[in-house]
């Protein structure tokens, strides 16, 4: 599985700052670092959404209306 465009390019602009000048300035290199950070918990976020949608919502949702189904039942009393 190939990575968009726009991440490469992300990783290439910032290995090509880091080696064009390798004394950068501390709040320029806690730039790059916090930018890294925030792709890599939007990945770990994309990555969590499509698990619950693909697998969970589908085995969730079906067993609710059963269960909720069975439970009616189970609260109904007899009346004569």
């Amino acid at each position: 599985m190939a990575l968009p465009s726009k991440y490469c390019q992300f990783g290439k602009a910032s290995v090509f700052t880091l080696r064009q000048k390798p004394q950068l300035s501390t709040s320029r290199r806690l730039i790059i670092a916090s930018s890294h950070g925030v792709v890599t918990i939007y990945g770990v976020v994309a990555a969590q959404i499509y698990v619950f949608t693909t697998v969970l919502l589908p085995w969730f949702l079906p067993t609710a209306v059963f269960l909720a189904y069975i439970f009616s039942f189970k609260t109904k009393e007899n009346h004569v």
